[in-house]
C-alpha cells in the first residue's frame, strides 16, 4: 500500500475537490450579483433624480400638448429667446421676457404693416405741412422784396396766427388786439 494511495481517499478528494469548485463558483455568482445590484441601485437613484429635476416640467408638458404645440415650436421660441440673449447680452430669463415684451407691443401696434402704414401716413402729413410752409415761406419772401421790413411780417405774422379751436375748421384767427393804422 505504499506507492498507491487508497481508492476511497481518492474519491473523498474528488468530492471534495468539487465542493470546493461549486463553493468558489457560487462566490463568484454572487459577486456578480451583488455588482448587478449596485448598478441597478445606481441606475435607480440616477433616475430618481432626473425625475425630481423635471417633475416641475411635467404638467408644462401637459399644457402645451393639449394646447396643441410640440417641441418643435417650443425649439424655436427658445432659439429666438437664445438669439435674443446673444444680441442683447441678456441672461435668458431676462430675454424670455423681453422677447415676450416687444411681441406684446408689437401686437398693441398691430404689427410691422400697421407700423408701415402708419409710417407712410406720418410721412404723407409731413410732406403736406412741408409744402404748407413752402407756400408760406415764399409770400413772406415776396413782401420782402416789395420793400415791407422784417418788423412788419413778424407783426402780421402775430395778427394771423394758427388756433386749435376748432371754431371755423382753418385753424387761423385773426387777433383781437389789431391796432392797424387808419387810412393805409
Amino acid at each position: 500500500m505504499g506507492y498507491y494511495k487508497p481508492l476511497y481517499e481518492l474519491g473523498l478528494r474528488t468530492k471534495k475537490t468539487e465542493k470546493s469548485l461549486h463553493w468558489n463558483r457560487l462566490k463568484e455568482e454572487r459577486q456578480i450579483f451583488e455588482n448587478r445590484r449596485k448598478e441597478f441601485e445606481a441606475a435607480e437613484a440616477d433616475l430618481a433624480q432626473r425625475i425630481t429635476q423635471v417633475k416641475d416640467l411635467i404638467p408644462i408638458a401637459l399644457d402645451l400638448e393639449q394646447m396643441g404645440l410640440d417641441f418643435s415650436v417650443a425649439n424655436s421660441w427658445l432659439s429666438c429667446v437664445k438669439e435674443m440673449s446673444e444680441r442683447k447680452g441678456l441672461d435668458i430669463r431676462s430675454a424670455s421676457w423681453k422677447l415676450a415684451e416687444d411681441l406684446k407691443s408689437w401686437q398693441e401696434l398691430g404689427g410691422f404693416e400697421t407700423a408701415i402704414q402708419n409710417s407712410k401716413h406720418q410721412l404723407l402729413l409731413l410732406n403736406m405741412a412741408q409744402e404748407d410752409r413752402k407756400e408760406e415761406i415764399a409770400y413772406f419772401a415776396d413782401l420782402r422784396k416789395s420793400g415791407i421790413a422784417k418788423r412788419e411780417i413778424v407783426e402780421l405774422m402775430e395778427i394771423v396766427k394758427p388756433k386749435n379751436n376748432g371754431h371755423d375748421g382753418s385753424g387761423f384767427e385773426l387777433d383781437t388786439k389789431i391796432n392797424l393804422p387808419k387810412g393805409r
